[in-house]
C-alpha cells in the first residue's frame, strides 16, 4: 500500500552554467516586461508564502482552539503591513430593507480605537492594522481586517503584545476551552442580557507549556457570529519570549475592551463585507459541523465529551471505557493547490513519525501516522486524506486524553484502520 513520495530538489548543473547565454541569445525575441511586472511578482511571492505556511499551519490552528484563543495562534509579530498584501474589492452584502450597507473602517480607525481602550499611562510600539477589505499575514495564518496590533509599554518596564480582531460568520467560539485540552486555564463565561456570550481567559500561549508565556483573553460573540477578540501576551511579543510574566493588561481590561460600543462600526463593517480574498474559497468548516459529521460516522459504544473547536478545526475526548483518548479532527475545502506535492512521508513535521502514505482508487493520498505527542509521553495515530477534488480530512487519536499528556490507556481509542475508515467516509463531502 505504501509508496513513499520523498524527493529532492532538481539540480543540474550543466543547465545553470549554459542559462546565462542560453537567456542573452533569446532575449531579443522577447517584448519588453509589462508595467505591473513587479506587483504581479511580489503578489506571487506572498501567495506561495501563504501556501507553505497553510501546509505547516494545521497543528497551529488546532491548538488555537485548544487554547481557546479569540481568532489566531500566537506564532510571531508581523512581519509585513496590510498594505503589502493585495485584497479584491469587497463587495457588500445586501441589506433585506434597502438601507445603505455599512460603511468601510480603515487600519488607522482600528488602531485608534483600540490606543485608547487601552489602560491610560502607556506607550505604544510595534503597531500594525488592517481596515476593511485587507488583510494581514501572521504565521500560518492570513487574516482579514478589521484587525490591529500593538507592544503596550505600561511605563514601568513591563509591556505586551496586545492583536484585537473583529470577525463575522461565526469563526470564533463563545464557549471556554476545554479543560481537558488546557488543564491550567483559567475561564470566566458570561452570558449577557442581549444574547451576547463574553469570556475572558487566562491561560498560555502554548497550552501543553504551563511553564511558559502566558496568555490573557476576552472575546465578545453576538448571537449573529460577530465577535471582538482580544488577547494579551505577556513577557512581549507573542511566542517570542520565554518570560513567565503576566500580561500587563488584566483580563478585566480586557473584558471591558471587546464591550465597548466604539467596536460598532467595525463589526457591522466585518459583517457586512465578506472576509474571503479574490478568487480565494472559504475553506473555513464549522467546529459543530465537523463535531456533528465525526459522531455520525465513528463506531458505536463510544461516549463524546468536551467538544471544542473553531473553523476549520475540532477537538474532543472520547471514552470507549477503557479510558478517555484526545481525537483532533481538521476539515479544510479547496486545499488541493497549496498541498500539491505535501501528501507525503517525507514531510519534515514528520521527521520522527513512522508513516505510510497512498493514492486510492479514487486518487485521493492517504496519510497513516505513528508518532509522538508533542511532549514525547503520549502516543498519537493519525490519518490523513486529500482528496481530488480537493477535500483535506485529517483525524488523530492519543493514548493520553488531555495535555499534558499522563497516560490513560494502553493506546489511542482507534487504530490506524479504524481511522483510514473514518477520514475516507463519504460523508465527509457533504459537510
Amino acid at each position: 500500500m505504501a509508496d513513499d513520495l520523498r524527493h529532492d530538489d532538481p539540480a543540474d548543473a550543466g543547465f545553470a552554467a549554459s542559462l546565462p547565454g542560453e537567456l542573452r541569445a533569446a532575449s531579443a525575441a522577447f517584448p519588453g516586461p509589462s508595467a505591473d511586472l513587479a506587483a504581479r511578482g511580489h503578489a506571487r511571492g506572498l501567495q506561495m508564502r501563504r501556501t507553505r505556511r497553510i501546509r505547516m499551519g494545521v497543528s497551529a490552528a488546532a491548538l488555537a482552539c485548544v487554547a481557546g484563543l479569540g481568532f489566531t495562534y500566537a506564532t510571531g509579530a508581523f512581519e509585513r503591513g496590510a498594505s503589502e498584501l493585495p485584497a479584491g474589492p469587497a463587495t457588500p452584502t445586501p441589506t433585506l430593507d434597502g438601507a445603505a450597507p455599512a460603511a468601510r473602517v480603515t487600519a488607522a480607525e482600528v488602531l485608534a480605537v483600540l490606543k485608547s481602550l487601552l489602560p491610560s499611562g502607556g506607550s505604544f510600539t510595534e503597531e500594525h492594522s488592517a481596515g476593511t477589505g485587507e488583510w494581514v499575514d501572521i504565521g500560518p495564518q492570513v487574516l482579514p481586517g478589521p484587525f490591529a496590533s500593538v507592544m503596550y509599554n505600561d511605563g514601568m518596564g513591563r509591556r505586551s503584545e496586545v492583536r484585537l480582531a473583529v470577525t463575522a460568520g461565526g469563526k470564533v467560539s463563545g464557549e471556554c476551552p476545554s479543560a481537558a485540552l488546557a488543564p491550567d486555564s483559567r475561564c470566566t463565561p458570561t452570558l449577557l442580557e442581549n444574547g451576547d456570550k463574553l469570556v475572558g481567559i487566562s491561560g498560555h500561549t502554548h497550552p501543553d507549556r504551563p511553564d511558559g508565556q502566558k496568555q490573557w483573553t476576552a472575546r465578545l460573540v453576538r448571537p449573529d457570529g460577530v465577535a471582538v477578540s482580544v488577547d494579551a501576551f505577556g513577557g512581549g511579543a507573542a511566542d517570542k519570549t520565554a518570560s513567565a510574566a503576566d500580561p500587563v493588561v488584566s483580563v478585566a481590561e480586557l473584558t471591558a475592551l471587546v464591550r465597548s460600543p466604539r467596536w460598532a462600526p467595525a463589526a457591522a463593517a466585518a459583517k457586512a463585507y465578506p472576509q474571503t480574498r479574490e478568487g480565494e474559497p472559504s475553506r473555513d468548516v464549522s467546529a459543530d459541523a465537523i463535531i456533528r459529521q465525526f459522531k455520525s460516522i465513528i463506531p458505536g459504544g463510544v461516549t463524546v465529551t468536551e467538544e471544542s473547536g473553531q473553523g476549520g478545526y475540532a477537538t474532543l475526548i472520547a471514552d470507549d471505557g477503557k479510558g478517555r483518548s484526545l481525537v483532533t479532527i481538521t476539515v479544510q475545502r479547496d486545499m488541493a493547490e497549496a498541498l500539491d506535492g505535501y501528501m507525503n512521508c517525507g514531510r519534515p513535521d514528520l521527521a520522527m513519525a513512522s508513516c505510510t502514505a497512498a493514492t486510492l482508487p479514487d486518487r485521493s493520498r492517504l496519510l497513516l501516522v505513528r508518532r509522538p505527542s508533542d511532549d514525547g509521553q503520549a502516543t498519537v495515530w493519525q490519518a490523513e486524506l486529500l482528496t481530488a477534488d480537493g477535500l483535506r480530512v485529517i483525524v488523530s487519536t492519543d493514548n493520553a486524553g488531555r495535555m499534558p499528556s499522563p497516560i490513560r490507556r494502553n493506546g489511542p481509542i482507534y487504530t490506524l484502520e479504524q481511522l483510514q475508515a473514518i477520514v475516507t467516509d463519504t460523508r465527509w463531502t457533504k459537510i
